[in-house]
């Protein structure tokens, strides 16, 4: 990658008059590697990923709503830099989305970018559901290398639901 050669017309004030000089800074050559990542890049120089719930999603009971949160902050970034919120939506599954939180803090130490994400969710059958990990890769700026960030799997489940309801097993009648 070429920069330059770049002219500033610098203006001079010296009593009465105002000389203009060019100031030229010749061309600069820089070997850039492309992103070593797929997709859209994400640097920074810290990342991290907080997957918050409401309740224990594997003890939800029948009709309740369960509140998912993810929190995404990443040091030396813009939080428009920062991945698109991902989609969560299985059939055994009512999902609604609040409104995206994403700002840039401006520290002493850079920006820091953050996107918060939440869900309501609530299972509609009487099925244990798993929801697969999310993965966020990023490009370390310190150590120049890939790395990943990655929220767990999650088991949701209705501790009862209908025929469904957890506990002992139900005998047919005795018919007499």
């Amino acid at each position: 990658m070429t920069i330059g050669p770049v002219t500033h017309h610098l203006t001079k004030a010296e009593g009465m008059t105002r000389p203009t000089f060019d100031v030229v800074a010749g061309a600069v050559t820089l070997t850039v590697a492309p992103y070593p990542g797929a997709g859209r890049p994400l640097a920074a120089r810290h990342f991290t990923v907080q997957d918050e719930f409401s309740k224990d999603p594997a003890e939800l009971r029948e009709g309740e709503t369960l509140t998912r949160r993810i929190t995404l902050t990443a040091e030396g970034t813009m939080a428009h830099l920062l991945p698109a919120r991902p989609e969560i939506r299985e059939p055994w599954l009512i999902s609604f989305t609040a409104p995206e939180i994403r700002e840039t803090r401006l520290t002493a130490e850079g920006p820091v970018a953050v996107a918060i994400w939440e869900w309501s969710m609530r299972p509609h059958t009487g099925e244990v559901g798993s929801l697969m990990p999310i993965q966020f890769p990023w490009f370390n700026t310190l150590i120049r290398e890939m790395r990943g960030a990655v929220t767990l799997p999650v088991q949701i489940g209705l501790g009862g639901f209908g025929d469904n309801m957890a506990g002992p097993p139900r005998r047919p009648p005795v018919s007499g």
